[in-house]
């Protein structure tokens, strides 16, 4: 099972290919391609969600070949694939207008690689952000016709912290830690400050927060009052 995966949730934009073997714990990165927008927001000490949706936009397509490419799921193909599609890119589009010529000439250029799903952060995050995954996500899910799976990324930070890293294995590979449920996790996370109850993988309850600003909105408020640079957390 092999899953292209899409996270535009905040500040930087990410996309990976993972894969699972049938009857296997483990999974493998086979690729991993991720542009950081830090510099873009540092001069006005936090994200500026109109910019950050912009930059998403031009990075999502060259960081998705990037990491198909790593992963050798990438075969150039000629066709008018793209053209094709145009009606239906241009409707789930309708958001991100300088993406559709984009798309057309990626689809145009490229064979539908060999992928079993697409997984795209969903929320929480910048919803202008959010919108360029989760489009993009649309898109290639229709125009390959490959199942889109919607991912919440505060699972994703309680799920990673359950996985580690097999140092043997020529791959980046992981595998999951045997856990005794319930398990209590703390998220730290830019905008978000959690507790949350783990039950097992997928079920879970929320059962603290802050009232106001999380930690790392904390920090970057009190460098900028401080003259220090975003992001603040670091700088402090």
């Amino acid at each position: 099972m092999k899953i292209l995966s899409i996270e535009t949730s905040c500040d930087e934009t990410g996309i990976s290919v993972v894969e699972q073997l049938q009857g296997s714990e483990t999974i493998t990165l086979l690729g991993n391609a991720l542009a950081s927008q830090i510099e873009l927001h540092a001069q006005y000490g936090g994200v500026f969600p109109a910019m950050a949706k912009r930059a998403h936009a031009e990075k999502i397509i060259p960081l998705t070949i990037e990491s198909l490419v790593q992963a050798n799921l990438l075969i150039e193909e000629t066709s008018s694939n793209g053209t094709d599609n145009r009606v239906l890119i241009e409707t789930l589009c309708a958001k991100e207008q300088e993406m559709i010529e984009v798309l057309i000439q990626f689809f145009n250029t490229y064979k539908k690689p060999e992928l079993n799903y697409i997984a795209v952060t969903v929320g929480p995050g910048l919803e202008p952000a959010l919108w360029v995954g989760i489009n993009t996500a649309r898109v290639l899910g229709a125009v390959w016709n490959i199942p889109i799976i919607p991912i919440n990324h505060m699972e994703g930070h309680v799920v990673t912290a359950a996985i580690t890293e097999i140092e043997a294995s020529p791959l980046k590979t992981y595998v999951f830690k045997e856990l005794e449920f319930p398990v209590l996790s703390l998220l730290v996370s830019g905008g978000h400050t959690e507790l949350v109850l783990a039950h097992s993988y997928g079920h879970y309850d929320k059962i603290g927060q802050t009232r106001d600003d999380a930690v790392g909105e904390a920090f970057d408020k009190v460098a900028r009052m401080l003259g220090l640079p975003y992001p603040g957390g670091p700088a402090i």
